[in-house]
């Protein structure tokens, strides 16, 4: 009996430190790649602010994890904690996997002066049209 209970609690240690070795995993390469990701995702007109706004993404992340450990941590009371620990790894993901789709900052400039040309030269907004051909 005695030994039926130790290896339920070294399930469940080993469970939680492996989420805990992957939660700082995504932080350690997070904040590897902060000068890097700087560089791609704030403009590079002041690499100071650039990087300062990728620390300060960076510094949100650690104070967004009580909240995140209230909430999963009573999910995992109500329905489970295999259940949660999916859901978290797959928010995880998903998460970094969206991350890695936004285009660096010269392409959403472009993307976007593209969509403001489309919008304005578009037959249907002719107030958009309107205004462009003041401004011009």
């Amino acid at each position: 009996m005695k030994e039926k209970s130790t290896k339920g609690i070294w399930k469940v240690i080993s469970a939680s430190s492996m989420g805990t070795m992957i939660e700082w995993y995504d932080f350690y390469i997070f904040g590897s790649l902060a000068v890097v990701i700087s560089t791609k995702f704030f403009p590079a007109d002041n690499p100071s602010a650039a990087f300062l706004a990728t620390l300060a993404t960076f510094a949100v992340g650690f104070v967004v994890r009580p909240f995140g450990a209230l909430f999963f941590g009573r999910l995992g009371d109500l329905i489970g904690r295999k259940y949660t620990f999916m859901v978290t790894l797959v928010l995880m993901g998903g998460a970094t996997f969206l991350i890695g789709c936004v285009p660096s900052v010269p392409v959403r400039r472009l993307t976007l002066y593209k969509l403001y040309d489309a919008h304005c030269y578009s037959p249907f907004y002719p107030p958009g049209r309107q205004a462009r051909c003041q401004l011009l």
